[in-house]
Order: structure tokens, then C-alpha cells, then sequence
């Protein structure tokens, strides 16, 4: 009988033993989905595109250029905007929208994007013209 019960507690102590790893794969495995969730997956973000596309033209509206040095500065312009939104993507892990395609529940990053293209010095202001 002292043989039988001797067995049993050897059964419980490596059953406890199975059962603290399997608990402890468990633990790592939900901290690895929270922590990709939390740190890594995208999230939506909005711009104004059409705000600063209309902030450009009125801006080369003001200017006497020549024909061909505006279609210079408009693809300027268009690349650097394309540029602006796929860093301002990377750098906050966001997935950019138009703001006019989402509704509500996503940040603005119209700001970041005008920041951007001041520096590529395309005369965008940064605040958004009255």
C-alpha cells in the first residue's frame, strides 16, 4: 500500500512538472500575440490629400512660372508627396488612407505629410491655409 501511495505522489509531483511548462508556453505565447498587436501591427491612418494638393495649386496659382516649370514643380510635387506618405507610413507603422475614405477612429498624420514636403522645400505651408 506504502509502495501504491509512494506512486501516486511521484505521478502528481511530474504531473505538476508537465503542467508548470505547458503553463509557461502558454504565458509566452500570449505575450508574443499581445506584444505583435500592441508593438507591430499597422494601424489606419488619415491625411488631408486633397487639402494639400489644393494648398499647392493655389500656391503655383500666385506664381509666374513658365508652363514647363510648373509640370516640373507638379511632378516634384507628386513624387514628393508619394515619398512623404510611404516615410510618414514606415515611420508610424500606419497604413495611410485619404481622410475623406474613413470615417472616424483614425489619426490624422495630414500634418507629419506637410512637414515633409516643407522640407523637400515645395513651398506647402505647414498650417493649413485660411
Amino acid at each position: 500500500m506504502l509502495a501504491k501511495i509512494n506512486q501516486f505522489i511521484e505521478m502528481i509531483n511530474r504531473t505538476k512538472h508537465y503542467l508548470v511548462i505547458g503553463l509557461s508556453q502558454l504565458i509566452i505565447v500570449i505575450l508574443a500575440i499581445w506584444s505583435y498587436d500592441f508593438f507591430l501591427k499597422p494601424r489606419i491612418g488619415v491625411v488631408n490629400i486633397t487639402g494639400i494638393a489644393d494648398e499647392f495649386i493655389k500656391t503655383q496659382s500666385k506664381s509666374n512660372i513658365s508652363p514647363e516649370e510648373l509640370k516640373k514643380q507638379v511632378h516634384m510635387f507628386a513624387k514628393s508627396l508619394e515619398k512623404g506618405l510611404q516615410v510618414i507610413g514606415v515611420k508610424k507603422n500606419a497604413v495611410l488612407m485619404p481622410a475623406e475614405a474613413v470615417i472616424t477612429g483614425a489619426k490624422d498624420y495630414t500634418q507629419e505629410v506637410r512637414r515633409y514636403l516643407t522640407k523637400a522645400n515645395l513651398n506647402i505651408p505647414i498650417e493649413k491655409a485660411n
